[in-house]
């Protein structure tokens, strides 16, 4: 158990453990990236973490390496010119809110294709490089922050991979925690021509190995970027979800704390209070502004309460709303994946008085509570 010395709650956490063979995020960065990335943090790591920093040089050396080999063999020639024929579905929502039980649902159906793990943690060679890396490095079962079950094949967020592809990412908080978290606004210009770049080369590496089917992608920092994923696909779908806020507070805090300590090359001592409400509140204030554009027929709102009390005709709502089109045999992938999650427990959150008080407090969370019914 955990407990926040400002919003008190205690958190019951079936997050997996740490050890020493759990694969890194940092691990399918280039070395050039990997070393930029401690430059810009002046090599503060705890001697306890060395040992990552040893295989992240190492791997950088591989990334290089197999980043090459695919370049060499056409591949990567291949993909650069992969058209991306089918706007991709976005998923999104702040962390916490339910997305990865959408994503999940969403890769149910065989038209769709997705980001996995292995594509996102090795995102410059994964072309190439599936057949053996996987089978080589265990990874963990559950997720560091809950008990979501994982493995190299089920879909993650492709921000892991424009992080790990050098680009500005939040997720580049993780790497030095005690050197003070900063806020989405500081960690993206959402006009960058290179993170379009390469984002784009992503998808593009993508939808050939996914044979041209359109993908489905989530990515909670996506949420503050509509517009811009609305200019380079115009016809992209969107599915938001949000949850209620005084369950959603210590859930954020538990998922950034446990991410550092898991990621991090010092353990967390760090204070999160303020990064959490910056970041809020970058991301719904952009995400306000902007999904104002979307047509009815692109945009599905959904919460985090009716997709966990009924995740099939949620998923049956969104479907209809985004005209995607849907069959018995879609309603009977749902119906087989829930009955295998109907043992999957939530963290508990165990919240004192103060909490609804201070959500309150601060404006855009406000906003958001009264936008969604919850306040």
């Amino acid at each position: 158990m955990e407990k926040d010395s400002k919003i008190h709650y205690t958190v019951i956490s079936r997050g997996s453990k740490k050890t020493f063979f759990t694969p890194q995020i940092w691990y399918g960065m280039k070395l050039g990236n990997i070393l930029k990335l401690w430059k810009e943090n002046h090599f503060r790591f705890d001697f306890s973490r060395s040992p990552i920093a040893v295989l992240c040089l190492f791997f950088g050396l591989t990334n290089n390496v197999f980043s090459l080999l695919q370049a060499l063999c056409g591949t990567e020639s291949k993909a650069k010119h992969t058209e991306i024929t089918h706007s991709p579905i976005f998923i999104l929502g702040h962390w916490r809110s339910g997305t990865t039980f959408c994503h999940e649902l969403f890769t149910c159906d065989s038209r769709l294709g997705f980001a996995d793990n292995y594509a996102c943690f090795c995102p410059e060679h994964f072309l190439i490089s599936r057949w053996i890396f996987p089978f080589l490095i265990p990874f963990p079962k559950r997720r560091p922050q809950d008990a979501v079950q994982m493995s190299w094949q089920t879909p993650q967020e492709d921000e892991f991979a424009l992080s790990a592809m050098g680009q500005p990412s939040v997720y580049h908080n993780l790497a030095f925690p005690n050197e003070g978290f900063r806020s989405f606004r500081e960690c993206l210009n959402l006009e960058d021509e290179k993170w379009e770049e390469a984002l784009l080369l992503f998808l593009k590496r993508l939808t050939l190995e996914c044979k041209g089917r359109r993908l489905v992608l989530k990515s909670p920092p996506h949420t503050a970027r509509i517009a811009t994923l609305r200019r380079l696909f115009p016809d992209a779908r969107f599915v938001h979800i949000h949850r209620n806020p005084l369950d959603l507070y210590p859930s954020i805090e538990n998922f950034w704390y446990k991410f550092s300590d898991f990621y991090g090359f010092q353990a967390p001592r760090m204070e999160l209070e303020h990064f959490i409400i910056q970041t809020f509140e970058t991301m719904y204030t952009s995400f306000f502004q902007e999904v104002k554009e979307i047509p009815a027929n692109r945009l599905a709102e959904i919460s985090f309460e009716e997709l966990v009390a009924d995740p099939i005709q949620t998923m049956g709502k969104i479907y209809e709303t985004l005209e995607l089109g849907v069959s018995d045999d879609l309603y009977y992938e749902w119906e087989r994946f829930c009955g295998e999650k109907k043992q999957y427990k939530q963290n508990i959150y165990q919240t004192d008085n103060e909490l609804p008080q201070k959500i309150c407090t601060f404006e855009i969370w406000k906003k958001y509570g009264k936008e969604f019914g919850y306040f």
